[in-house]
């Protein structure tokens, strides 16, 4: 008999200090389960045997905000291909895009 391994994943979601884990954790782990379940059922003749690892990958999430003016890295400004808007005296830096 042969043996190969799947990949099942859930998708990325965003989670924020109000979020359930509890629930969001139950909710994807009920996904990846649907997906087994869809694949082993779908003719492909596999068996679904054990679980080999279980990642959960956490990335801080920061969020893009207008703020006021940012000079550009060197190598970037001596390009002379991107124009950077000076605007020191407002927080409207989306405004002039």
């Amino acid at each position: 008999m042969n043996e190969n391994s799947g990949y099942f994943h859930s998708e990325v979601e965003t989670v924020t200090e109000a979020t359930d884990l509890s629930e969001n954790f139950s909710n994807n782990a009920e996904r990846i389960i649907e997906k087994i379940e869809v694949f082993t059922n779908n003719r492909s003749g596999w068996q679904f045997d054990y679980i080999e690892s279980f990642d959960i990958h956490i990335d801080p999430f920061e969020p893009l905000y207008e703020s006021s003016y940012i000079p550009l890295p060197e190598d970037l400004a001596n390009k002379k291909a991107i124009i950077n808007v000076k605007n020191e005296n407002d927080q409207e830096c989306f405004k002039w895009l």
